[in-house]
């Protein structure tokens, strides 16, 4: 890739380099005649090399980054029936197995000093797998197609620091809906610090019925472990949020974010105390129309600063005219124009 200047000249210069050998799996479809199955899948290659710069000798050198790649390899079936057994290890000396599901899937990266210099830093993922949620047999003995979520389960970092090396971590949980939805969030800036350790936990709002969302309601960042009772001494923030004006927790139809609130204080019998950082008004298409920001008051706003959205024409057709009005009442007039 090569970005040029107005003059033509290269200012950057991007080159991958592919490392590992190519990969292919079988082609498991079920549709394929099986007198011409093959191995015809291109499940790309085990690593990546990243070298950027300006392309030129008296330049400053290029800057260097590896990923490793997840191929799902294992268990891919062999001309003579077995199946291959493969393991990727990691730049941290770990070892996964390379499962179908994680095809695609990023292991590792790595930082250098240039392209010729020492590793400064490393990020090693781990991935999560949930629960199988669909499943559909295939004819001709092929294996079944499933469904299921996949994200990071721990994600550390290592970076090289004059004395030694920073290593972070992060994990998450996830829970059992279709959505994987994150639950907690361990993360700690420092793992010689365990003092740093926060935890993020979250819960989502309900439509009725009890269905799920990806709503998040309620968001609390702790000092330490997630579980542990909040208060004022272990409390980094808390912030809830509400949605088409129903109570937390719950959300109608449209999901339309209508207030939020955020921790303002422990009162003296360790309750906690919210105070409403914003609100918002939409219209029937779920466009804002008005949003209020409740810490800003005066004589003139004494529920808070307003600024209205008015489309023209508000309904039927595509608007040609969109009106802002700030605070103080000053305008900003778009026209649109729709070919």
């Amino acid at each position: 890739m090569h970005p040029l200047s107005q003059v033509g000249n290269p200012l950057v210069v991007t080159n991958y380099v592919y490392g590992g050998g190519a990969a292919w799996h079988r082609n498991d479809s079920e549709m394929p005649n099986p007198k011409a199955r093959t191995w015809d899948q291109f499940r790309g290659y085990a690593t990546v090399t990243t070298l950027t710069g300006s392309g030129s000798d008296v330049e400053a050198p290029r800057t260097k980054s590896v990923a490793t790649f997840l191929r799902g390899m294992d268990g891919d079936v062999l001309a003579n029936g077995s199946t291959r057994q493969v393991t990727v290890t990691d730049v941290h000396g770990g070892t996964i197995k390379d499962e179908n599901v994680l095809a695609g899937y990023i292991r590792d990266s790595a930082n250098y000093n240039g392209e010729s210099g020492e590793l400064l830093s490393t990020t090693v993922s781990d991935p999560w797998m949930g629960p199988i949620t669909a499943t559909r047999s295939q004819s001709g003995g092929m294996p079944a197609i499933t469904a299921r979520a996949v994200n990071s389960l721990k994600v550390t970092d290592r970076e090289k620091l004059a004395n030694g090396w920073r290593t972070r971590e992060r994990s998450t949980t996830y829970d059992s809906t279709p959505f994987a939805r994150p639950l907690t969030v361990y993360d700690n800036g420092d793992l010689a610090h365990p003092e740093q350790l926060l935890c993020t936990s979250f819960e989502y709002a309900t439509r009725p019925g009890g269905a799920a969302t990806q709503l998040a309601s309620h968001t609390l960042v702790l000092k330490g472990a997630c579980g542990q009772p909040a208060n004022r001494d272990n409390t980094v923030s808390d912030t809830r949020a509400y949605f088409d004006g129903l109570p937390l927790g719950q959300a109608g139809a449209k999901s339309e974010q209508t207030s939020t609130e955020v921790l303002e204080r422990y009162d003296a019998n360790g309750q906690p105390v919210y105070r409403t950082t914003g609100r918002a008004s939409f219209d029937a298409y779920g466009r804002v129309v008005s949003t209020v920001d409740p810490t800003r008051t005066d004589a003139t706003h004494q529920t808070g600063a307003e600024t209205k959205t008015a489309y023209s024409p508000a309904t039927g057709q595509l608007p040609t005219q969109v009106t802002h009005t700030n605070p103080m009442g000053w305008q900003t007039v778009s026209t649109l124009e729709w070919s």
